[in-house]
């Protein structure tokens, strides 16, 4: 059974994860920009690097992955302002919290996981050929 503080954990875990991912996209020109509401409430990172993919990723998966990372660049855009002008820390959050469950699923629904998701972009970060073949593929799902 998990304890709340378990839950606590694994929720961060992986916010910490996702935003590591978006942090990946500004990085390599991407879409998003790392909201400011993530950067206030969540706790310091505790070796939150994500490990860069090691060969040849195929061809599917990055196209999944510029697919993903337009709908969170989407999912972003329209909460990022929310989260921002919300009235309070708590109204925050929750936007936050939303934007972020809709990302996770957005990323699941173009048949990545969220280790993937960030494997690729921590990849991408790494590797400027890779970041260019994604922007490019990026462009059929804008």
């Amino acid at each position: 059974m998990t304890t709340p503080n378990t839950r606590t954990e694994t929720l961060t875990t992986t916010r910490m994860k996702l935003i590591a991912g978006m942090t990946a996209l500004t990085a390599m020109g991407g879409l998003i920009a790392m909201p400011a509401v993530a950067q206030e409430s969540a706790p310091p990172p505790e070796k939150t690097q994500v490990e860069p993919i090691k060969g040849e990723i195929d061809e599917q998966k990055l196209d999944n992955f510029a697919e993903a990372s337009v709908a969170v660049g989407k999912i972003y855009m329209k909460y990022g302002a929310q989260a921002r002008e919300a009235g309070d820390k708590n109204e925050a959050m929750q936007i936050q919290q939303t934007a972020e469950k809709q990302m996770i699923q957005a990323i699941n629904e173009a048949n990545l996981d969220l280790e993937t998701y960030n494997r690729i972009a921590a990849t991408a970060r790494q590797d400027q050929q890779l970041a260019q073949r994604i922007q490019k593929k990026q462009q059929k799902f804008q």
